[in-house]
């Protein structure tokens, strides 16, 4: 699991880079989560649907994942320095220009500009940790990451005094401004990256002056060459990257459908509003503390990354599907809490384990290409939850289903062990 040549571990390229990745978390973070707590004020202002609204906030997500594939063309022709600065920009005036929207598609045509905004610098600084670390990775991983636990904790909140504070379209200006902190970090990394090596390098379209029909054939084998190298394609023939799409997949899906029903489920319970609120709140410091402690664990102590993914799978999994039984303050409390610790440590360990299958040069393309297929699954599989809580009228079933669905992960994990890849 070597670092890439011509990079040094970590130094001042490795530190930026990883303030970047924890910028660019902290702003999915307050884009996408921020615009959850003004859907009450946008239904009204827009006088629609809560489903429309919804819908048109979920745009973002799924734009990112849509855009992610091409993240590793993009950051190849122009640098990934380049690229995040040109995505910053976007992102910061797609949410501008979305607070002066006088209709829901210019909403919806604003949010999915940011989305396509923000998947591609995501890629590319997944990439570019792994490329600058080996020693430290999954520390750097892991700060990187707690990016989207602190703004959960300490941003996100605000939005709500902003909101009643400047009104929507003000709190819309705010983020924007937010997110332009993006095109300060990708001119950090242009600045210190200029001397640094590029690797897998960009392949140009060769310019062949023949245009006979004999040609035909040579130019179609180009520009599969073109495509095939510049869009990682090689990987969707690899079974080891399959298994790598399902692991990473499910963990996030999981960890959406917690985060989207266990307020509801709380409160069906009998808890109040502000008990789920207190469950949550521990739950996202458990997280957070999590992605922080098992950097310094994985690096220094166990030096490897599959026995603790298979245990924080089980772990996770079994509090998922022991839910139903916990009906106690106490009980649900620990449970949702050592729920978010295991979910904190298996997203961060995921990715050490992708750069030790793949190597480094490739995480762009493997990180890419996962982007699209977490998008598929979210829209086949999030709303099954909430099928159950409406034909039996309890959350039981559907964090069984929860649970069992955490678990799908130990099926290639295990079979990573059995064939001696890991």
């Amino acid at each position: 699991m070597a670092v890439v040549p011509g990079y040094q571990d970590g130094g001042i390229s490795g530190c930026i880079t990883v303030f970047t990745m924890w910028m660019l978390y902290a702003v999915w973070t307050v884009v996408v989560k921020g615009m959850a707590v003004m859907l009450p004020t946008l239904q009204e202002q827009f006088q629609t649907t809560t489903s429309l609204i919804g819908w048109v906030i979920a745009t973002t997500g799924t734009a990112m994942g849509l855009a992610s594939p091409f993240a590793g063309l993009i950051g190849r022709r122009f640098g990934t320095g380049a690229s995040i600065m040109m995505t910053g920009f976007i992102v910061g005036a797609a949410v501008v220009v979305g607070s002066l929207s006088t209709s829901i598609i210019h909403l919806s045509i604003s949010l999915t500009l940011a989305g396509v905004g923000l998947g591609i610098p995501t890629v590319l600084t997944m990439a570019a940790v792994g490329q600058r670390f080996t020693t430290n990775y999954a520390t750097a991983v892991g700060i990187s990451k707690s990016g989207s636990s602190i703004a959960m904790l300490t941003l996100v909140p605000l939005i709500q005094l902003f909101l009643d504070t400047y009104g929507w379209r003000g709190t819309m200006m705010l983020i924007g401004g937010l997110s332009f902190h993006l095109v300060v970090c990708g001119a950090l990394m242009v600045v210190v990256d200029k001397n640094l090596p590029h690797t897998h390098a960009y392949i140009a379209m060769e310019q062949n002056e023949d245009h006979s029909e004999n040609d035909v054939t040579s130019r179609c084998g180009t520009f599969w060459k073109y495509v095939t190298h510049n869009l990682d394609l090689k990987l969707l023939r690899n079974m080891c990257y399959w298994a790598a799409a399902a692991i990473y997949c499910v963990n996030y899906t999981v960890f959406d459908m917690w985060i989207i029903f266990f307020v509801s489920m709380a409160q069906s319970k009998g808890f109040s509003p502000e008990d789920a609120a207190i469950f949550v709140t521990v739950a996202g410091v458990f997280n957070l503390i999590s992605k922080l402690i098992q950097g310094y664990l994985i690096d220094r102590v166990f030096r490897s990354c599959w026995a603790p993914l298979c245990v924080m799978t089980i772990v996770s999994s079994a509090m998922l599907i022991a839910t139903p039984w916990l009906n106690s303050y106490w009980l649900l409390m620990t449970s949702s809490s050592i729920f978010m610790f295991c979910i904190g440590i298996t997203t961060c360990l995921q990715d050490v384990l992708f750069k030790q299958i793949f190597g480094a040069e490739l995480l762009s393309g493997i990180f890419g290409w996962f982007g699209i297929k977490l998008t598929i699954l979210r829209l086949c599989v999030e709303f099954i939850p909430g099928w159950f809580y409406d034909m039996s009228g309890t959350f039981n079933e559907a964090f069984i289903f929860i649970g069992t669905a955490a678990a799908v992960p130990l099926i290639p994990l295990v079979a990573y062990r059995y064939f001696k890849i890991v």
